[in-house]
């Protein structure tokens, strides 16, 4: 007994394991068994306890924390009433007791008293486990909490990570290597654009679920089981490269520098590259050699999976990363949080091109890789499969800290009211007002044309950005790896400046809708000149022997008039078993590219050293062919004294075309990229203010539906489409299988289409635009005083606390405020009407 009449939690237990068994009709016979004092003293520890708890639980300044200077064991028996942990040890010693009083023997009991004995204990016993439950389960998530002390700041830093690590994997490296996974899978462009669309179908299919049940859930653990699945995505993308047949390219590396090769059968065996004769006894266009299989679809389909589970597990990180922010801060606090966030998200991509840059300089096997080869050689394949991995593991670390998180209660959030509906309490209640609050922003004239603008806009981004880097490398001849490089560092910037560019312009000018319309419109005629000089950035393309350049006719011998004018087979090479299996363009010395020396006829060749390449597995040797007896191409005159290296009749690589548009291009593709970036916080000021205020969350959530319905899923697509179309060489081309990689384009139409489709969609959006500045102009829309870029940052997080709540119409007349008369004047007397009811 403690002084002062309280009891201790050892007594406690110690009464409880008396074998005594408490009733309420205890006569004067009965006392001798059960004495009154146990009784009252057994009342008095529950009533006590159930006190204790209760004001524990509802006064803020009580110790929750252990007191980490005891040992464990100190801590659990501890018998300090003033500590919620000495009850924490009275509740697992009780939980002892009750097995103890369960299996002791009960005193006599008069019969009349049983049923009144055994309704006591009962009672007793499920109070007792009530209490057991509750510390059991407090202790639990403190637990969890206590030893990594988790704050906003280590939530915010864990998820911004992650978030890096996202965009720079499926922003980035996926972009910037899906040429490359084109080539050495043999897939079209339109295949390449399914892949990369596939990760919107996982994110179209996860957010609704993801946003609902995860608000209600704990949201670090979702977010933590949505790194894994990243992790796991980005794993299985790299699936291929280890169940498919290795990737080979031709390396005689038994020759020494400067080796003349007479054309004999075992030599010639040596190299594929090269005219192995055979004689045909007739030539026809429809039996040429052999072609290129194209790729099985069990991996394009372990691509798109990849893909799928990599847009599930990015759904968590926005839609729900935000709102837990936003429960812990005040809305000023959010905003800044917030920025940081999408900051990061626009930084990711900039190190997934760089990052995809380093890897496709190395050679896709690091273990083999040939001497006579580097990232300018036509069948170079870069290292693609590396990122995947890399990101993989940086996926599952950043992934575990959310583990760790407790869920926010109710002192850790925000103890200010929500500045709306949205974040009122009764979020995601009522599923009945869904439709309604769906049909309300559909006939808002205003909210969909709007939407519609930047469909069309982010159409343009979606499509640009992914086949940027096949641009670069087909216009002005590129590396995989400058291409990427390129990329990542003019074009993403451009449009991170653009973005943050349009927010400054917001806030310092102070825009009304009306003027904000006036800006978005004049943006976006702005960029339609700009796209329209992508017409004449470019270079003149290739001349490629039975491409697009037929073979000379100063060969000598009779031509097949049968045989098509384009066409890579000729009566030069007809016994030469070439195959376009081994693609190797070379350069003649007429200025014609071939597609490889059996193409060309050549029936030898001699090796120079070219020094030393650096690789991640040390230096690598480079050597350098230079063709000879190439019965295709004009012979020229030489005498008998003319040493080997002047007997060369083509080189290694294809011609160099001379083209110095590449910095203008540069130039005008940072410039089209800054621009065109200028009209993402316009619109979403826009989009705010055309709707009601407790609706203004859920317009937000439904347009990102429409933009990954209209925009990122179909853009790819479309554009790989398109590009597909100037395609002037496949092995399909005379009767191989469909759906290959194209080995040549045809480089003026690329660019004409490729620049008409980008000049088409902003044509469309600038009408769109225009009709958007008309029904703001025709239609009474609520206007609110000037946004600010802390409440655009704001809204932004909170697009999936989707609240709806019933529209007070006059409520929000009573808000409608406007600097500018001439666009919130009710152009019709219904609006009249309305305003002064």
């Amino acid at each position: 007994m403690k002084a002062g009449g309280g009891l201790s939690t050892v007594d406690t237990v110690h009464l409880i394991t008396d074998g005594a068994v408490p009733t309420n009709n205890v006569d004067a016979n009965e006392a001798a068994t059960v004495p009154p004092t146990t009784l009252e003293r057994l009342q008095l520890t529950s009533h006590h306890l159930t006190d204790s708890l209760r004001a524990k639980m509802h006064n803020p300044s009580s110790s929750f924390l252990p007191n980490y200077s005891k040992s464990p064991s100190q801590m659990l028996l501890s018998s300090d009433d003033n500590s919620i942990w000495g009850d924490v040890a009275l509740e697992v010693r009780s939980s002892s007791a009750e097995a103890d009083l369960n299996r002791a023997p009960l005193a006599p009991a008069p019969t009349t008293t049983t049923a009144a004995a055994a309704t006591a204990k009962k009672s007793l016993m499920e109070r007792a486990r009530r209490v057991a439950q509750w510390s059991f389960n407090s202790l639990k998530s403190r637990i969890a909490l206590c030893p990594c002390q988790a704050t906003v700041k280590t939530f915010a830093f864990a998820i911004c990570v992650l978030i890096t690590v996202h965009g720079a994997l499926s922003t980035g490296y996926t972009m910037s290597v899906i040429t490359t996974i084109e080539k050495r899978f043999q897939m079209a462009s339109t295949t390449s654009g399914i892949i990369v669309s596939s990760y919107e179908v996982g994110s179209l299919l996860s957010v609704v679920f993801v946003s609902y049940f995860g608000s209600s859930g704990h949201v670090p653990r979702w977010i933590g089981c949505g790194g894994l699945v990243l992790a796991l995505g980005s794993f299985l993308f790299s699936l291929p490269h280890y169940i498919a047949t290795p990737y080979s390219y031709f390396a005689n590396k038994s020759i020494d520098a400067i080796i003349w090769l007479k054309p004999t059968a075992d030599r010639l065996s040596q190299n594929p590259h090269l005219c192995q004769y055979k004689e045909i006894s007739s030539f026809n266009v429809t039996s040429q050699p052999d072609t290129i299989e194209s790729s099985p679809n069990s991996y394009v389909l372990t691509f798109m999976l990849a893909q799928i589970l990599l847009g599930v597990g990015g759904s968590p990180l926005f839609t729900l990363g935000t709102s837990y922010l936003d429960d812990r801060l005040d809305k000023d606090s959010s905003s800044v949080y917030l920025a940081i966030m999408y900051v990061m998200l626009a930084f990711g991509p900039v190190c997934g091109f760089l990052l995809g840059g380093l890897f496709l300089s190395e050679y896709v096997d690091p273990s083999s890789t040939p001497p006579d080869i580097n990232s300018q050689s036509a069948g170079w394949v870069g290292l693609w499969w590396g990122g995947f991995i890399i990101c993989g593991f940086l996926y599952f670390l950043s992934a575990l800290p959310f583990f760790f998180f407790s869920r926010p209660t109710g002192s850790e959030a925000s103890s200010s009211p929500p500045a709306d509906a949205s974040g009122s309490p009764s979020y995601g209640k009522d599923l009945r007002k869904i439709p309604v609050s769906i049909f309300r922003l559909v006939t808002n004239s205003v909210y969909m044309v709007t939407s519609l603008n930047a469909c069309v806009d982010l159409a343009i981004v979606s499509g640009f950005t992914v086949f940027l880097p096949k641009y670069l490398e087909t216009q002005f001849l590129m590396s995989k790896s400058d291409a990427s490089i390129f990329t990542g560092s003019v074009a993403v910037p451009g449009a991170c400046i653009g973005t943050l560019f349009g927010g400054w312009v917001l806030k310092r000018l102070k825009m009304v809708m009306g003027h904000v319309a006036n800006y978005v419109v004049l943006i976006n005629f702005t960029a339609v000149v700009l796209l329209g000089s992508l017409f004449f950035l470019g270079c003149d393309g290739l001349r490629v022997a039975g491409v697009n350049e037929p073979y000379a006719t100063a060969l000598g011998g009779p031509i097949d008039v049968s045989v098509p004018k384009f066409y890579p087979w000729h009566q030069c090479n007809m016994n030469c078993s070439c195959s376009l299996r081994d693609m190797q363009p070379i350069c003649g010395i007429d200025g014609v590219t071939y597609l490889s020396p059996c193409y060309a006829g050549c029936g030898s060749y001699a090796v120079t050293s070219g020094g030393k390449r650096a690789s991640i597995v040390g230096d690598v040797d480079m050597l350098y062919r230079n063709y000879l007896n190439c019965s295709c191409i004009p012979a020229r005159s030489w005498t008998p004294s003319t040493n080997h290296s002047q007997l060369s009749q083509a080189v290694d690589g294809p011609c160099s075309t001379r083209c110095n548009m590449l910095a203008p291009f540069l130039v005008m593709l940072f410039l089209i990229t800054l621009v065109a970036a200028n009209n993402q916080m316009p619109l979403v000021m826009i989009t705010l203010r055309a709707v009601n205020e407790e609706e203004k969350a859920f317009a937000l959530g439904l347009q990102v539906v429409f933009l990954r319905l209209l925009s990122y899923l179909p853009a790819p697509i479309v554009f790989g489409a398109i590009i597909d179309t100037t395609c002037t060489l496949t092995s399909d081309s005379w009767g191989g299988s469909a759906g290959t990689s194209c080995l040549f384009y045809d480089t003026g139409a690329f660019r004409y289409r490729f620049a008409m489709l980008c000049l088409i969609l902003k044509v469309a959006g600038s009408a769109v635009s225009c009709l958007m500045w008309w029904c703001i102009r025709r239609r009474y829309v609520p206007f609110s005083p000037p946004v600010t870029m802390s409440e655009i940052v704001h809204r932004l997080g909170d697009i999936e606390n989707l609240h709806l709540q019933r529209c007070d119409t006059k409520a929000s007349l009573r808000h409608w405020v406007s600097d500018d008369s001439l666009y919130s004047r009710p152009r019709s007397p219904r609006h009249r009407k309305t305003l002064s009811s």
